[in-house]
């Protein structure tokens, strides 16, 4: 899947999807006479210059990014594509992901698929050897909201985190990143806060993120 070709689908989901945005966006709740507008349909675009991931540097060139999502009016469900190219054509990747959120609970499944470095990638291709996909899943957890303290476990459970092991075979590392965040500042337009993330894999010294456990993020 090349770049232009990435552009394209998201372009053409985007399409679809705005069709129904005026339908949506007439459904209203009236609350104490206050109206909400329920926007179901959410697009966001992104350009930096650089991409960074888990403490990983995913690219160093200038790039863009599309998150095209919906979320239902409790906010208990969300599903959504997220698409990210370079400008210099070398990094390519197009993710697809599902979102559970109760309470102080969230879980969040995630198909990554940056196959910057697989020139064949198929898309529905998980075989261990040749995938360039990886099935990442989050689980997240509010302490309160006087105390907003954010604890994370996540685990690659499927896809190309992966090591050769004492009989010769390939095998999911099934890799593991904890992180803790504590927002100092939490405003609508403004956030600030102190964060720390450790990986680590129970089956070998290496892991996805790098080749011991260690804190990757601080």
């Amino acid at each position: 899947m090349k770049t232009k070709e990435i552009y394209f689908l998201m372009g053409l989901l985007c399409l679809i999807f705005s069709k129904n945005v005026g339908a949506y966006q007439a459904e209203k709740i009236d609350s104490l006479s206050n109206d909400i507008l329920y926007n179901p349909i959410h697009l966001n675009l992104q350009i930096k210059n650089m991409h960074l991931w888990r403490g990983y540097r995913v690219t160093s060139g200038a790039m863009s990014a599309l998150d095209l999502n919906y979320q239902t009016k409790n906010q208990h469900f969300k599903a959504g594509i997220w698409g990210g190219a370079g400008f210099d054509g070398q990094y390519r990747e197009f993710d697809y992901y599902v979102g559970l959120k109760y309470d102080k609970w969230a879980l969040d499944v995630w198909n990554i698929n940056n196959f910057s470095d697989y020139p064949n990638a198929r898309i529905f291709d998980y075989s261990k050897g040749n995938t360039s996909h990886f099935v990442d899943v989050n689980l997240s957890y509010q302490v309160s909201k006087k105390t907003p303290i954010y604890i994370s476990w996540s685990t690659i459970v499927l896809g190309r985190d992966t090591y050769v092991n004492d009989k010769a075979e390939l095998k999911n590392s099934f890799s593991n990143f904890i992180s803790l965040d504590y927002p100092l500042v939490y405003k609508e337009s403004e956030r600030l806060s102190v964060f720390t993330s450790y990986a680590f894999s129970f089956l070998q010294k290496a892991n996805f993120y790098g080749s011991k456990p260690n804190f990757v993020e601080i």
